[in-house]
């Protein structure tokens, strides 16, 4: 009953797709190994491979040229904020599978998206992220430790990984749902109106705090 499951997710009008726990993985590499192999020349670039693994492996497992081929594609310079980047890892394992799917693709197309989205998401991620959310949970977190109580220690660490995990997790699957459409949202005129709302808003914080 399993077996035929598993066929279900993994074909789709004929074409082969993720399962869910190859999405989960695809993400949770990211989450976990986007800062963990860290050097200037590449940044995050280790952790964007590791991410694209779990695709890479089933479209390319018999055939370690091409996965050698995919793997040097992502051997890039990459950075950007780990938590609302990880859009960035969904839209392009959204992109890879159409891609192990015979769809016509170049890696230039598939790194122009990554180069043009990076920035502007790190920028709005930063001032979530950095200046938004920890100000707000540490404030939260020293009312609970008056009087000595390592409450507030407990509550600031386990809310700022939830909020951290939590946001990574749904821009993955966001972008992943809605793959290259989503670069149109994202690169398009509200964007840079995003970002001074979001630069704002974390200022506000930071001066309210």
């Amino acid at each position: 009953m399993s077996e035929k499951i598993d066929q279900k997710e993994e074909l789709e009008n004929g074409k082969i797709t993720l399962t869910k726990e190859e999405v989960n993985k695809s993400w949770y590499s990211w989450f976990k190994y986007c800062l963990t192999v860290f050097g200037y020349e590449r940044l995050q670039a280790p952790g964007f491979i590791l991410s694209m693994l779990p695709i890479f492996k089933k479209f390319y497992g018999n055939d370690p040229e091409k996965m050698v081929k995919r793997l040097k594609c992502h051997a890039v310079f990459y950075n950007t904020n780990p938590v609302f980047g990880a859009v960035v890892n969904g839209i392009v394992a959204s992109m890879e599978v159409e891609r192990g799917n015979g769809t016509e693709m170049t890696d230039e197309f598939i790194n122009s998206i990554k180069v043009g989205l990076m920035g502007p998401l790190a920028g709005i991620g930063d001032a979530v992220t950095q200046a938004t959310l920890p100000p707000i949970i540490l404030s939260i977190a020293i009312g609970l430790s008056s009087g000595g109580s390592a409450m507030g220690a407990v509550f600031a660490v386990i809310a700022l990984y939830a909020a951290n995990i939590i946001l990574s997790r749904l821009f993955y699957m966001q972008g992943y749902k809605s793959g290259r459409e989503a670069v149109h949202v994202l690169l398009g005129k509200q964007m840079s109106r995003i970002q001074d709302a979001m630069s704002v808003l974390g200022l506000t914080v930071v001066g309210a705090i």
